[in-house]
């Protein structure tokens, strides 16, 4: 079953919105500068590695790539997926990254609830 691209995207930006309201809220604004620069510096790794893999060159390392998706440019990768068409068919891969939005997803959910029934 194939995940749809808007429901992609909606799933990758939950973090995202969820960061926006935190700073809204709170004026705490790390994640809103964290999300969109790390979105970027994955997106440039991603393609760097896409040209390196045309050009049979040393690779970025899977584990690198979804470092970056760790620490927030789930948002980039799902990107570079998109339009480099790049670990956008490897199951294992695919696996990971899903799994790291889920956990991002599922922390932020923590984090509002705790904040929700503390308040």
């Amino acid at each position: 079953m194939k995940m749809s691209s808007m429901f992609k995207f909606s799933l990758v930006a939950l973090p995202i919105a969820a960061s926006v309201y935190m700073a809204l809220k709170s004026h705490q604004y790390i994640p809103v500068i964290v999300y969109p620069s790390v979105s970027l510096l994955t997106y440039i790794a991603y393609a760097m590695d896409k040209k390196r893999a045309i050009n049979g060159s040393w690779r970025i390392s899977e584990k690198m790539l979804h470092s970056f998706e760790v620490f927030g440019g789930a948002m980039g990768a799902l990107i570079a997926q998109q339009i480099l068409h790049h670990k956008n068919q490897k199951f294992s891969y695919q696996l990971v990254f899903w799994c790291i939005n889920i956990l991002h997803i599922a922390g932020w959910a923590i984090f509002f609830w705790v904040l929700h029934n503390h308040s």
